[in-house]
């Protein structure tokens, strides 16, 4: 016997189709389908009705915790650029968290004097600043009291207590799991500091600022110039070509076509403890009066006496920087001397004929220069020296040493003597003074020897 697999309707063995509701039918034996009872119904409306409570009781839960999530006081978020340097940076983290806290590392630390984890801290130099290590920056900038070594966690501290403009101070560095050292707390009088002057400390003390090599290029005053043709920092060393006014011309002359050196003093400025040449930027210097003379090495053109207020005021002031004349001529003296024969002419300042002595008085001198036959382009010179002295260094007995000859004028306040041992260089520096290069036996380079007749003095 079988059964409608549609209805459920008693069929032949062999029915092909339901005798009730005509469907075909497979066949394969069919078991008679399995109703429903009353009490499984029952039972399925009851699992539906429990489904419906929970639902509602679970939506009733949520509701609830929305409502009373919205009374509470929200927490400050940190933006996400900050969450990912503090992420990446937990040192830096960390001690931001202590400079919060007063005294938190000067009372918490126990400090020793150990004297071998303080010299290796020492020779340690700060992340950002890696010029010097933090005992030279101390020692260089400050009056030193007290070093001491410590260490808390996995952080080790290094203490230096100075004299900061009178006042007493403390710094306390640090170095971290990450072999990070900075600055951890600075006091000033015992008080701690704020973080921003934590980290103005740390600007001001420990970066080093070199000297900038964009300062290469051609300075000028209006008058004289300097061409700066290679700054080496490591060695602390300038290479320029120097340059000076020719009162012959009336225009600049390039003074020497072999590199001069100057020495770089600090960031912003070259020269040495006689000369300190500073710069007010990037593109300027400042020469007082007797700076310019280290433009030519302090000995190419003699001592500063040995030439004239106008020269040294035209080497005076602020050099600035600007592009280089493309047509700046050599000194003439650079040039070969059938080129010097073409050279224009010019109006020297001729001295007045006499006798020039070396001191304030004739009688205290010991050599002097008889000048004679001045003309527009020469002028001929004897050299005495004294032969004997008495009382209080006065001298007498002058005696003929350089015999007569002619010097030549080489431009307007210069004139020079070619002899076969002797090469002898005069400079005029006004009327009634001339100095003299050459004759050191006698005279020393570049003493300044004055005329008493024409200057009214005796």
């Amino acid at each position: 016997m079988k059964y409608c697999e549609k209805c459920g309707a008693k069929l032949e063995d062999d029915a092909l189709f339901c005798d009730e509701c005509g469907t075909v039918q497979s066949q394969e034996e069919s078991a008679p389908p399995q109703l429903k009872t009353q009490s499984e119904k029952s039972n399925g409306k009851g699992l539906i009705i429990g489904i419906v409570i929970v639902i509602l009781v679970l939506a009733a839960a949520g509701i609830g915790w929305f409502v009373w999530s919205q009374t509470q006081p929200k927490k400050a978020e940190k933006p996400a650029a900050q969450a990912t340097e503090d992420a990446a940076a937990p040192a830096t983290k960390e001690i931001e968290l202590k400079t919060e806290t007063p005294g938190n590392l000067k009372d918490s630390v126990k400090w020793e004097d150990n004297n071998g984890e303080i010299e290796k801290f020492k020779n340690l130099c700060i992340s950002s600043y890696q010029e010097r290590s933090i005992g030279q920056v101390m020692t260089d900038s400050f009056s030193v009291n007290k070093w001491q070594w410590g260490k808390q966690d996995k952080e080790q501290y290094l203490l230096c207590s100075f004299v900061q403009e009178k006042k007493p101070c403390t710094v306390i560095f640090y170095k971290d799991a990450y072999e990070n050292v900075n600055l951890a707390e600075y006091y000033l009088e015992d008080a701690l500091q704020e973080k921003e002057a934590l980290q103005k400390f740390s600007a001001d003390v420990f970066r080093e600022e070199t000297f900038s090599e964009d300062r290469t290029g051609f300075y000028t005053n209006g008058k004289w110039g300097m061409e700066i043709v290679k700054i080496d920092t490591a060695n602390k060393m300038i290479e320029y070509y120097p340059y000076w006014w020719c009162f012959t011309h009336g225009r600049i002359e390039q003074s020497d076509t072999e590199l001069k050196k100057i020495e770089i003093m600090d960031a912003d400025t070259m020269g040495d403890a006689e000369y300190p040449i500073h710069w007010s930027g990037p593109d300027s210097f400042t020469m007082q009066k007797y700076d310019c003379e280290i433009l030519f090495n302090k000995n190419t053109i003699g001592s500063r006496d040995g030439r004239s207020e106008e020269f040294w005021s035209n080497g005076m002031g602020e050099y600035k920087k600007t592009e280089k004349p493309a047509d700046i001529p050599l000194w003439e003296d650079m040039i070969p001397n059938e080129a010097a024969q073409t050279r224009p002419a010019f109006y020297p300042l001729t001295p007045p004929e006499g006798i020039y002595y070396e001191n304030d008085a004739p009688i205290y001198a010991e050599y002097y220069i008889d000048i004679s036959n001045v003309t527009q382009s020469s002028f001929d010179f004897e050299i005495y020296q004294a032969k004997s002295y008495y009382g209080d260094g006065m001298t007498t007995n002058f005696q003929l040493v350089f015999k007569h000859h002619t010097a030549v004028f080489e431009d307007s306040n210069h004139a020079v003597y070619h002899g076969q041992q002797y090469t002898l260089r005069f400079e005029i520096t006004e009327k009634g003074w001339i100095s003299v290069w050459g004759f050191g036996e006698v005279i020393p380079d570049g003493s300044p020897l004055y005329n008493p007749v024409y200057l009214g003095v005796s």
